[in-house]
């Protein structure tokens, strides 16, 4: 355990959480009145009620008829409403559903007809449920009454937005042609018509339902007084039309979601803009406050929630480095410096102990795939979408080669033991040697008639692996240029192959989930495994020979004996492990996501295990979704973590004071 608590940098994202669970775009979100549960409602046909603190999923609602369009709280917090429509009966019938929140049990519903999508409130005293939808009617059910009793309807006339109020006496509704009507549930009368040339998308009552929210077409918001219909002010637009409108508690700000993808917050006394959250990917469909008006919820046709701190300003991370996601971390031999690589064509190395950008290697004219040391870690070869090779001074920054020869992308890279030759593969279905000093190509190796993904140089350089979609290991003859061997037998695409120390064996691995070994010398089978459940991504033999370590796509480490095919243990790492290497004689697997000890249930030093960072196994720094990241590396006490963004971020435990602290954030 550690004796003090993580310390933050203050430039994190406002992004608090990503909540993701929902398979279809989602509709409606709530906050409790409580503050600690979130509800959304999605196209998927369930209602998700989510933790607030941990981002967890606490239940799922899916005893549903069909879509679910909206979603709200009682005033206690204990129960929900939500509706599902169902297209299969003539005419078409929604139901109303209470439920209670913390058991997930249905308590009763309500059942009427409808054309529409509707929108729903519990009054002020938790008593009635009002419910107003798409062009058809407005309802007042008594939540006490076990059939759901209908107590009031009316015809109203809307065609793009609704709100109600939060005591449920006022319902304010809108039209593409601008027109708003307010009208008071108990009597149904309009006691309002507002006229404004927008298309309105959006509306939300404030102020005690003194005045009216309005999200528009063209991207404005539009503020106007309900009982004069006078209008106070047009705030700032987004890019596109915005979905989703929502006041502050306090009735000091606005909050908009927009198809442009953003979430911004306006000062309704400026009319200024205060905060732009990014991060959905598609339109933001649903926006919404806490009680306490520090955190924002939004929700995105990208079927995700995205929480966003209101208190960690406007700023974003100001990054150093790459511009476009980091696609691969790889550590050098002498574990002194990382590379990465990124969709914006670059290759940086990094200081590991400084934490430090210290080169940016320009050249490709297109993002970097592959990456390999070679001659101990003095000079660098990387692969890209470009078709090219180039082969770095890893010291100066400097290129020594450039490598052209393939005709589609470069997939996956392998130096020889010496750092004399380099292997290549590709999209175009070829595998290439290069000479490294005199930067010209020895072979091409021809046979596979699909994408290569992975080679292997055998300890001694002799011989070469290659793993390919078209389902075939082949092992290559250097010196001959000539096919030694193809394995063959539907095992689906040939994800990672690996050498044994003393080069008699080979082991793949493949979409399929099956681990091969084979004898190269007696050309025999000498181990076939179906072990997880998922694609293997790594595989690594023990100096001797005798164990196994692949890791999947399942997040599970595993260890097998390569005799008796036994599984002798396995780790959870939460994350998928791309990279194995036994160290201190067999007893520890250095992997891409921390260290793990044989015959110890729990990881070493510092691990990184799905959004926790872990000390020995125990959570001790939660990473918020910016945060986590693409892909990963680790060295002794310090992690590395590439993101999409193009951050590269770099953790270090302290073992003084047993703390774990953002070293740096380029």
């Amino acid at each position: 355990m550690f004796d003090l608590l993580p310390e933050m940098g203050l430039d994190w994202s406002p992004e608090i959480q990503k909540l993701e669970g929902h398979r279809g775009r989602i509709i409606a979100i709530a906050f409790s009145p409580n503050g600690k549960m979130i509800a959304s409602a999605s196209r998927d046909g369930t209602v998700r009620l989510w933790d607030v603190q941990t981002g967890e999923e606490i239940q799922k609602l899916n005893n549903l008829l069909g879509r679910v369009h909206t979603v709200a709280f009682s005033p206690d917090s204990k129960t929900i409403i939500s509706d599902a429509k169902n297209t299969a009966t003539n005419p078409p019938t929604a139901t109303l559903t209470l439920w209670d929140c913390q058991t997930g049990e249905e308590i009763r519903r309500f059942h009427f007809r409808t054309g529409g999508r509707p929108i729903a409130a519990f009054s002020s005293d938790g008593r009635t449920i009002t419910a107003v939808t798409h062009g058809e009617t407005l309802r007042v059910w008594d939540t006490r009454i076990a059939e759901g009793r209908m107590i009031f309807e009316d015809n109203i006339e809307w065609t793009s937005a609704a709100a109600i109020s939060l005591d449920g006496k006022t319902i304010v509704s809108g039209s593409h042609n601008g027109t708003i009507r307010v009208r008071d549930v108990q009597t149904g009368k309009e006691v309002q018509t507002i006229k404004l040339q927008i298309d309105i998308q959006a509306l939300c009552l404030y102020r005690n339902d003194t005045w009216v929210a309005a999200g528009s077409g063209d991207g404005t918001i539009w503020l106007v007084r309900v009982r004069t219909g006078e209008e106070a002010r047009k705030l700032g637009a987004h890019k596109a039309g915005v979905h989703a409108v929502a006041v502050s508690p306090c009735g000091k700000a606005v909050a908009s979601g927009s198809s442009d993808k953003t979430v911004r917050v306006w000062d309704i006394e400026s009319g200024k803009m205060t905060h732009e959250f990014i991060g959905h990917s598609s339109a933001v469909k649903g926006v919404a406050f806490s009680p306490g008006d520090n955190t924002i919820v939004s929700a995105s046709n990208d079927a995700t929630l995205r929480l966003w701190d209101l208190h960690a300003g406007t700023k974003s991370f100001i990054y150093k480095g790459h511009e476009r996601s980091v696609n691969l971390l790889s550590l050098s031999p002498d574990s002194t410096s990382i590379v990465s690589g990124s969709q914006d064509g670059l290759v940086i190395i990094w200081h590991v102990q400084r934490n430090e950008l210290m080169l940016e290697l320009r050249g490709h004219s297109a993002e970097v795939t592959c990456v390999a040391f070679l001659n101990d870690g003095k000079s660098l070869a990387s692969g890209s979408a470009d078709k090219t090779v180039r082969i770095w001074n890893k010291s100066t920054g400097e290129q020594i080669l450039e490598l052209r020869g393939h005709e589609e992308q470069i997939t996956c890279m392998a130096s020889s033991p010496d750092g004399t030759m380099l292997a290549s593969g590709s999209l175009d279905d070829e595998v290439r040697v290069w000479d490294t000093e005199k930067g010209v190509q020895t072979l091409t190796l021809r046979g596979h008639n699909d994408l290569i993904n992975c080679v292997a140089f055998s300890p001694n350089g002799m011989m070469l692996a290659s793993g390919s979609d078209d389902e075939t290991v082949r092992v290559w003859d250097i010196q001959e240029g000539s096919q030694l061997l193809e394995l063959t037998d539907h095992y689906l695409p040939v994800t990672c192959v690996a050498f044994s120390t003393d080069g008699t064996k080979i082991a793949f691995g493949s979409g399929a989930s099956i681990l091969v070994v084979w004898n190269i010398v007696k050309s025999a089978n000498l181990l076939e495994l179906t072990g997880p459940q998922d694609c293997i991504g790594c595989v690594a033999f023990s100096p001797d020979g005798a164990l196994i370590a692949l890791g999947s796509d399942d997040k599970i480490l595993r260890l097998w004996d390569v005799e008796t095919g036994e599984l002798l243990f396995f780790w959870r790492t939460g994350r998928i492990v791309t990279r194995i290497h036994f160290i201190h004689d067999s007893t520890i697997l250095s992997t891409n996501v921390g260290q793990f000890t044989i015959g110890h249930e729990k990881p070493g030093l510092l691990t990184l295990n799905d959004v926790w960072i872990q000390h020995e196994g125990d959570d001790v720094l939660w990473l918020p979704h910016e945060y986590r990241g693409e892909c990963t590396e680790t060295h002794g006490n310090s992690l590395i973590i590439g993101h999409e963004s193009g951050a590269v971020s770099f953790f270090r435990l302290s073992s003084s004071s047993r703390s774990v602290k953002d070293i740096v954030r380029a």
